[in-house]
């Protein structure tokens, strides 16, 4: 891994985890988010250009990433209700 993706994947964990202990949902999301293309750069700067396998993961990563923000945003709609954007 070079230093220019090891100094982005440590400033996008380091974000995400930040966002993380925000108080609101939209903040949370983003943190997940930034979170998880942090891990996608680090399967795909561990893969070689003949080995299909971090590809693989990392496919498979976006689309459990993706699930997980469309379940916890259609959660959060019937919470907003009652707490008004706080988790």
């Amino acid at each position: 891994m070079s230093l220019i993706s090891l100094i982005m994947v440590a400033s996008l964990f380091f974000v995400g985890i930040y966002m993380l202990f925000e108080n609101s949902i939209i903040s949370y999301l983003i943190g997940l988010a930034l979170c998880s293309h942090a891990a996608n750069i680090i399967w795909l700067s561990a893969g070689t250009q003949q080995d299909p396998f971090p590809r693989v993961f990392i496919l498979t990563a976006i689309v459990i990433a993706l699930g997980i923000t469309a379940y916890i945003l259609i959660k959060s709609k019937g919470i907003k209700e009652y707490f008004h954007d706080d988790l």
